[in-house]
């Protein structure tokens, strides 16, 4: 049998006391309160053998009204190390790059610098473990330019022309191949111990 509330009609539930769209009471008549399932009526708080609410001092839920507290030491010991790391390796990078130029862009060691076209660009140095070496430079400058020049300061004992673009020179343990093309002239330096 289906129960409902003489206040507002709503269906009641089975072993409640009251009605729980409107809050009335409700006399269980036909309903046995002995279940364990069943509400017990609702307790005053106006009793005065009942135990009040404390009152807790409110707390702000947002942050206005704080105090600005600094970083915890460890952050900011965190990003010092961090800075310096960095930095480390932005020094180590500049002094990588200054050695990498320096040495792309040094001018020709050794006693044999006086057979380096003067203005040339160096293309390919190279020395090996048994004390020879090998150069390619690469000048602007034309071909009889450069052939006269090498026969002033190698002072050549042989001389082959072997097309009307390219001359071999050699002097002692130095040969000198030079190479007209493409409004270039090649020199190729190959120097044995």
């Amino acid at each position: 049998m289906e129960m409902s509330c003489p206040n507002c009609g709503a269906e009641l539930v089975a072993g409640t006391n009251f009605c729980r769209q409107c809050g009335a009471a409700v006399s269980s008549v036909g309903t046995a309160s002995t279940d364990p399932g069943s509400e017990d009526p609702t307790t005053r708080l106006n009793k005065p053998d009942s135990v009040t609410t404390q009152r807790l001092d409110p707390r702000p839920t947002s942050d206005r009204g704080r105090e600005f507290h600094p970083q915890p030491a460890r952050r900011k010991t965190r990003r010092t190390i961090v800075a310096a790391v960095v930095s480390v390796l932005l020094v180590i990078g500049v002094l990588c790059g200054v050695f990498v130029f320096a040495t792309r862009s040094r001018k020709h060691p050794g006693a044999n610098a006086a057979l380096i076209y003067p203005g040339s660009k160096t293309v390919v140095d190279m020395n090996y473990d048994d004390g020879s070496r090998a150069l390619h430079l690469e000048t602007a400058d034309t071909l009889n330019a450069v052939e006269s020049w090498y026969q002033d300061h190698l002072k050549p004992q042989k001389i082959m022309r072997l097309t009307s673009g390219s001359v071999v020179l050699k002097s002692g343990n130095t040969t000198a191949t030079l190479v007209a093309e493409d409004n270039k002239t090649s020199i190729l330096i190959k120097m044995t111990p």
